[in-house]
């Protein structure tokens, strides 16, 4: 059950995120030839920081044991929680479709 509840976690990560930025990138009216861009740039920054994620996690381990990892997460977590809580603005979307405006 783990693994399906892993595989389905995972899949929302990565399809929520790609909606999310496409509906603030239209709702903040950037050109769309710009949004190739943006996508090819997070995938890149996204590969590039679980080579950095699993670097630290390394780190960590040698330091701390196996739990060190564990302890670095949590860490990571609080700043994302801080993050998310004070910069993230709510999208609540729109009731016009983009074709109606």
């Amino acid at each position: 059950i783990s693994r399906i509840v892993g595989g389905i976690t995972t899949n929302l990560l990565f399809s929520v995120f790609e909606a999310w930025l496409v509906t603030e990138h239209r709702k903040r009216g950037f050109s769309e030839e710009k949004l190739e861009i943006v996508m090819r740039d997070s995938v890149v920054t996204s590969n590039l920081s679980a080579i950095a994620s699993g670097s630290l996690a390394h780190m960590l381990a040698c330091r701390y044991g196996p739990v060190g990892p564990f302890e670095g997460a949590v860490a990571c977590t609080f700043v994302a929680l801080l993050l998310v809580v004070t910069k993230w603005d709510e999208n609540y979307g729109s009731s016009l479709s983009w074709g109606e405006k």
